[in-house]
């Protein structure tokens, strides 16, 4: 047997892989793929050619009823009065409140009480190693005396952290009914 020199060996390896590749090209070596592909990517289009016009009058209606509930929003957002605004904004004045802030979410009819809610927030702290931690702070209810001072840590009763479910914000209405 004849020794090979290393050029001869690099350039078998070199022939080897290529075969490894040209048998890997399935377009090639398989009949009819590109008509077949050719075929499917027509009728594909085709497809999506007679579902635009539906496509479009679906969307139309999408963008009609996403306007029609930003006004139904907007008709049931709660209208506050001047005094109770003014109020409001002295009360979460001075606190970062996390994500979205304070938010009344209910006022009696004579103004004097609100239920407030927080989002919640996350918060940390640590270094560019990565060491350190955050924490999550869940949302918040509570119930704020209108007629009550400014400060948000003080003027607050019964406070619920979690989900605001309707049996207690039921709740924290006949409690404010219960003060008046």
């Amino acid at each position: 047997m004849e020794r090979r020199t290393q050029k001869q060996i690099k350039k078998e390896i070199e022939d080897l892989k290529f075969q490894i590749s040209d048998n890997r090209n399935y377009i090639k070596h398989i009949p009819g793929y590109m008509e077949s592909y050719n075929q499917l990517e027509e009728l594909k289009n085709q497809y999506f050619k007679n579902i635009q016009s539906k496509n479009n009058e679906l969307s139309t209606k999408i963008k009609k009823l996403n306007e029609e509930l930003v006004k139904e929003k907007k008709r049931k957002e709660l209208k506050l009065s001047d005094r109770v605004n003014d109020w409001f904004g002295n009360y979460e004045n001075g606190i970062d409140w996390g994500y979205g802030g304070l938010k009344i979410i209910w006022l009696s009819e004579d103004e004097n009480w609100a239920i407030i809610t927080c989002k919640g927030a996350t918060a940390g702290g640590g270094t560019a190693m990565g060491t350190g931690g955050y924490y999550y702070s869940p949302s918040t209810h509570w119930i704020a005396d209108v007629r009550g001072g400014y400060n948000a840590l003080r003027n607050k009763f019964m406070e619920i952290e979690g989900r605001l479910t309707k049996e207690k914000k039921k709740e924290m209405i006949n409690y404010i009914k219960s003060r008046q």
